[in-house]
């Protein structure tokens, strides 16, 4: 049978993205009942067929069959997660240190708190942002249905006065003829516009170009800097606690940084710690992405054997920033969109009223 061609291979995993998959609230159901049967002594095949008995149909339930298949049969955990296409790296290497370690539950503990901040977090910045994204959605659809279905009648009355167009009457009547006979590609234009911006993140060079973009931005950037920050020190410190060894600790945050440059940079850290250089040292050779805050805090926690509660502070702190500057996002959002809409409600009036002004100016 042929293999599948390379788009489809290159762009497989978004359906888990877009479409369906395993869900936040599943994985952390995942975590925390198979922790419980296995701490009750429950072997983890059987550990599995319970979880897989009280699951619904889905993805979800097909992962816990093959799962349950496949651990059968002498494979390990982590190889089936790491196969499957629902779960990130973090998630995969929080089970294979459970199972390296022989402490499973141990890891399906750390893993469960850490899927629970990482949920907190997000439904966080999403009820903050949810009214501007209302605003914006509104504000286009409200664009779109003015420039479709009401620009075009009053065009024709603007036309049958018969008087010399103003600039902004005639830059109305150039919107309104193309929307007018162009609207389906417009609206095509806007889906697909969409689609790409969701499938960006896996076209390499535009990832790199808007990571870079996103991250420089004024005061937007410094969101995403605090998000990185936050996820990073969330990981270091549940990692830490649990006791994986430093090295393969950088190794997994730097898997699951969601940012180009952040990646980059956190692979090179991973390097300089395994050649022996304190974390620390190694941060500080990217102040653009690690601040002297983030830095000198771990720093201390290097020289007092104490990183565990430097990445713990540094999670609540960046965590709480990040929560604050959210939260004040609508007060820079709601007014530049108050603008931009009575800019063009301005436009539209001048672009209608002023020729109707001309003819009656001679009346």
């Amino acid at each position: 049978m042929p293999g599948k061609p390379f788009f489809l291979k290159k762009f497989a995993g978004l359906g888990n993205i877009q479409f369906g998959g395993i869900k936040d609230e599943q994985k952390l159901d995942f975590a925390q009942d198979l922790k419980l049967l296995i701490n009750s002594g429950v072997p983890i095949q059987e550990g599995l067929s319970t979880v897989l008995d009280q699951a619904r149909p889905g993805p979800y339930r097909n992962f816990l069959l093959q799962a349950r298949e496949r651990v059968e049969k002498g494979s390990s955990l982590f190889s089936v997660c790491k196969e499957s296409r629902y779960f990130d790296p973090v998630f995969v290497n929080f089970i294979k240190v459970g199972e390296e370690t022989g402490n499973l539950s141990h890891a399906l503990n750390f893993l469960f708190e850490w899927l629970d901040n990482r949920q907190t977090l997000k439904k966080e910045i999403s009820a903050v942002t949810l009214y501007p994204k209302i605003l914006i959605v509104f504000a286009v659809l409200i664009g779109l249905g003015l420039s479709i279905f009401v620009l075009p009648n009053v065009v024709r009355i603007i036309e049958d006065l018969n008087v010399e167009p103003f600039i902004t009457t005639r830059i109305l009547l150039a919107v309104s003829r193309f929307m007018t006979e162009f609207w389906f590609y417009v609206i095509l234009g806007i889906f697909l516009l969409v689609v790409f911006l969701k499938i960006s993140p896996r076209i390499p060079l535009v990832k790199k170009a808007i990571d870079g973009l996103l991250i420089n931005l004024p005061f937007v950037g410094s969101l995403f800097r605090d998000y990185q920050l936050a996820v990073i020190s969330q990981i270091g410190f549940t990692l830490y606690r649990s006791g994986v060894p430093a090295s393969q600790i950088f190794r997994i945050i730097t898997e699951a940084s969601s940012n180009f440059y952040y990646k980059r940079s956190m692979s090179k850290i991973t390097e300089s710690v395994e050649k022996g250089t304190n974390p620390s040292k190694a941060m500080a050779l990217f102040p653009n992405l690690y601040p002297g805050t983030f830095v000198n805090v771990i720093g201390v926690g290097e020289k007092a054997g104490t990183l565990e509660e430097s990445f713990s502070y540094l999670a609540t702190f960046f965590q709480n920033r990040l929560f604050r500057r959210t939260r004040l996002l609508p007060t820079v959002i709601e007014p530049t969109l108050l603008i931009l809409i009575g800019l063009f409600i301005a436009f539209v009036a001048s672009a209608i009223i002023l020729p109707i002004y001309e003819v009656t100016k001679g009346i």
